[in-house]
């Protein structure tokens, strides 16, 4: 585990090669900042008050002697002053040096004796308004490349019997890069029209969407043409579009289809992603 962390954990997802990693989360705790404020001098600090109001709290208080302690440590009293400054800004650190205090008489530093003469800590109830925090850092860190392969991988799939060599990319429409494509049902003038309205209209929404009206390909095989790419709906105009204004509508995984009216499509298709027909 690395030297600034608290705790390490990854996320990760089964794809064909096992289990990979895809996200390692480090708990930094208060590294970060505790190491800023040390070295700049500054206080980055939160202080927090009490939901219920002011607490009667035991505090401790530590006073430095530093004259004393360079007159009796000399040339060693730079190995105990910076311990002792930080100490001050701990109460956690402070109880513990104060009952070595209590017990011993002295505490260690640094293998370095420093006894009451050079430091002094004191014990009393103060009434405390909140707590100063120095907030944590949770780091993730993404690798953007393996979830997007298992994420390609996982959508991957081929249709059981008679279309099983038919590929299926099942990407879920909020992500799906093309939002559905847009198929007369054959090479015929009188359904350009209806394809330029159906494509105004998606795009007036920001709606992406493809047009396949290759001729000589048959309406199952600009399906399949629309599956491998991962597009979830097709719309399709016919004869009867002609005739009553609506197209067919047809969701890629599931291959249902529905019939709705052309001025329904771009709302339809706003909703789409989040329900199924």
């Amino acid at each position: 585990m690395a030297h600034y962390a608290k705790d390490c954990w990854d996320a990760e997802i089964e794809c064909s090669y096992g289990w990979v990693e895809c996200v390692g989360n480090a708990d930094r705790a208060c590294f970060d900042l505790e190491n800023h404020s040390e070295k700049s001098g500054e206080n980055l600090s939160a202080f927090v008050n009490y939901a219920d109001g002011p607490k009667m709290e035991t505090v401790y208080e530590l006073k430095i002697n530093r004259k004393e302690i360079g007159q009796i440590l000399r040339g060693d009293a730079k190995r105990v002053l910076p311990y002792l400054e930080k100490a001050e800004k701990k109460q956690s650190l402070l109880k513990s040096l104060y009952e070595e205090f209590e017990s011993k008489g002295s505490i260690k530093v640094d293998n370095l004796t420093v006894t009451t003469q050079m430091a002094t800590i004191t014990k009393s109830q103060k009434s405390v308004a909140g707590q100063a925090i120095i907030p944590s850092v949770i780091e993730p860190s993404f690798g953007i490349g393996r979830i997007i392969y298992c994420l390609l991988e996982h959508a991957f799939w081929c249709r059981s019997g008679s279309d099983e060599q038919r590929i299926v990319f099942s990407l879920s429409p909020i992500i799906a890069p093309v939002k559905c494509s847009i198929l007369p049902l054959m090479a015929n003038e009188k359904f350009v029209p209806y394809v330029q309205k159906i494509s105004k209209a998606l795009n007036a929404r920001n709606i992406s969407s493809k047009i396949d009206d290759r001729g000589g390909a048959s309406i199952g095989r600009r399906y399949a043409r629309t599956d491998d790419i991962g597009v979830p709906f097709g719309i399709t105009i016919d004869f009867e579009t002609l005739e009553n204004n609506t197209v067919t509508l047809r969701e890629r995984d599931s291959t249902d289809q529905v019939r709705i009216s052309i001025d329904a499509v771009s709302y339809t298709h706003l909703t789409l992603p989040t329900k199924r027909i």
